[in-house]
Parts: C-alpha cells; sequence; structure tokens
C-alpha cells in the first residue's frame, strides 16, 4: 500500500482522532497561545524616506563628523605641500616639510600637481667618481693582487663592492685575476 493513498490518510486520522479522545480522557485541556508577536511593518509613507533610510542617514552623519577633523588636517598638509611643490624640488620638501618622499610623491599624485624638477640631474654637473681616491684604491687593489687575494677578499678588505671594484678593473685595465691560480698537484 502506497504512503498517501487515501486508506493510509484515513487510517492516520482515525488513529489522531484515538489519541485526542485518550487525551481529553484523563482529563487534558487544549490552551490556546498568544501570537509568536509578529509586528507588521509600518505602511510606507509617500515622500517620506523610510525609518531604515534614516538610520542610514544618520549614521553617515556621524561617521563624517568623526572624520572631519582628520579629513580637514588632510587638507591642509595637500595645501602645504601644494605651495611647496611651486618652488621645491621632492629633495627640498623633504628637508622643509619633515615628510618622507614617498608621502610627498602620493599627495602630489592625489592633488594632480607634481614638484619641480631637480636641476643636477642628467646634466653631467653631480659626480659620482673622483680621480683622486679612484687611484689611491688601483694602489692598494694592484699591492692586494700581488700578495695573492682573490678579487672578492680584495674587495671585502678594502670595504667596496663587487660593482666598484669591477669599475676599478675595468675603467683603469688592472688585470687581476677572477680565481687564485691552482696550482698542479704533481
Amino acid at each position: 500500500m502506497s504512503e498517501h493513498s487515501p486508506q493510509t490518510y484515513s487510517t492516520r486520522m482515525a488513529e489522531i482522532e484515538a489519541a485526542k479522545a485518550e487525551f481529553f480522557a484523563r482529563g487534558g485541556q487544549i490552551n490556546e497561545s498568544a501570537a509568536g508577536g509578529y509586528v507588521p511593518r509600518p505602511p510606507a509613507i509617500p515622500g517620506q524616506p523610510s525609518e531604515l533610510k534614516l538610520q542610514r542617514q544618520a549614521r553617515a552623519q556621524a561617521e563624517y563628523a568623526r572624520n572631519r577633523a582628520s579629513i580637514e588636517a588632510r587638507q591642509a598638509q595637500e595645501d602645504l605641500v601644494r605651495s611647496m611643490a611651486a618652488t621645491m624640488t621632492y629633495a627640498q620638501a623633504v628637508a622643509a616639510s619633515g615628510l618622507s618622499q614617498p608621502t610627498l610623491y602620493r599627495i602630489a599624485k592625489a592633488g594632480g600637481f607634481s614638484f619641480q624638477p631637480d636641476p643636477r640631474l642628467g646634466r653631467g654637473e653631480r659626480t659620482y667618481i673622483d680621480p683622486e681616491a679612484d687611484a689611491k684604491m688601483c694602489d692598494r687593489l694592484k699591492a692586494l693582487r700581488d700578495v695573492g687575494l682573490s678579487r672578492h677578499a680584495a674587495a671585502k678588505q678594502m670595504g667596496i663592492s663587487g660593482t666598484v671594484m669591477t669599475r676599478l678593473l675595468t675603467t683603469y685595465e688592472i688585470p687581476f685575476p677572477s680565481q687564485k691560480p691552482r696550482r698542479c698537484a704533481a
């Protein structure tokens, strides 16, 4: 027999009725409870914002009031940096304001302005190489080579980088073996 057939339904209903009759025979009563606390939404009034929208607006205004001081401070800082950018380079503005260059760059990019270019860059006025210091280093390098030190050991002892070592060797054409000479074991 199918679970949903009419005979199964009538049999089940008879069992339920018998259980109810037994419950009442023992003195049981049925109590009706109040509704579960459902409160319908108040109807929307045309032209009036909803309560949820008013709550959101109040939260946004409170957040704006909290952040207003930091917004004004940020705006004042941007105005200061903008006035510096009109006449200064990044390096000068870093020295004058105490802000880092990445901070100045970020403020300038957000504000849509840029600093003055450094007049010394790209014109050959900066000197990275001192010929007198190079001559002294070359003499010392030749002496360390003659003692038998490797390139790495010589650079380490002189306190220079491998790039400076390579520049000295190529510029002044100093023959320096890249490895110690190997001796035959025979």
